[in-house]
């Protein structure tokens, strides 16, 4: 026989700390009181259901646990992969915008340029000294850039005219446009590695988004899949149902 008293002394060494009517209900509940004992046998078959219940328990809140790990791990990914898109969208945007301006507005030393990259100064004063002289005209440097397929309006042309006539007189000499061809292909170089730049950021954040809404479509699938919510394990009874739970000092 295991009376109260045994134990409550039995409960104390194994270094819990509970109320005494808390120790109390679970003793009752250990089996039939009688003369304020319960049998041996029938106290050991009790503390062995309680060791079950509380295996059990342990179990089922571990697994608990680990799934709420998984859950919170796919949430904070999935809110990573949200940022990802919508930071993703905005950068793209960015840069369409920035290359169509590139592409579109261009000055217009880089258009000339671009016209002038593979001919030689002794060509172009060939081609447009209509008058033989040693040097280029206003209204022959318009007329040969005319002849190259430059469709751009008169102040403009003007423009490039007066900043390669660096003398001011009104008139361009070999001297002068030998330093402005280069001047005006190394624009034409920088526009275009300014466009190339430009093409490989868009590149990279279109990719970067792409990547980001499958996989947040993929977890999208996976959860739709999913029926049961992760929910709390049920704690088995170990006691009374008055009784405070036991905690470890």
């Amino acid at each position: 026989m295991v009376n109260k008293q045994e134990f409550r002394a039995g409960v104390r060494k194994l270094k819990l700390v509970a109320e005494p009517r808390a120790i109390d209900a679970l003793f009752e509940a250990c089996g039939k009181v009688t003369a304020g004992a319960v049998e041996l046998p029938e106290m050991t078959k009790a503390l062995k259901r309680l060791e079950a219940n509380a295996r059990a328990a342990a179990s089922a809140l571990s697994e608990h646990e680990e799934k709420s790990k998984v859950a919170s791990r796919a949430l904070l990914y999935r809110a990573y992969l949200g940022a990802e898109v919508c930071i993703g969208s905005a950068a793209v945007e960015a840069e369409e915008a920035a290359l169509a301006t590139l592409r579109g507005v261009q000055k217009p030393e880089v258009q000339l340029g671009k016209l002038l990259l593979k001919i030689k100064v002794n060509e172009l004063l060939r081609v447009w000294n209509i008058d033989r002289g040693d040097e280029i005209s206003r209204a022959e440097f318009r007329i040969g850039v005319k002849k190259l397929g430059w469709q751009a309006n008169l102040s403009d042309v003007d423009t490039v005219f007066d900043s390669i006539d660096t003398d001011g007189g009104g008139t361009i000499s070999k001297d002068e446009l030998q330093p402005a061809l280069e001047q005006l292909r190394a624009a034409t170089s920088g526009a275009a590695a300014s466009i190339a730049a430009s093409e490989k950021r868009l590149a990279w954040s279109q990719k970067r988004t792409k990547q980001a809404k499958e996989c947040l479509r993929a977890l999208n699938v996976e959860q739709e899949k999913k029926v049961e919510p992760v929910a709390a394990p049920r704690q088995p009874m170990v006691a009374a149902p008055s009784a405070r739970p036991f905690t470890t000092r």
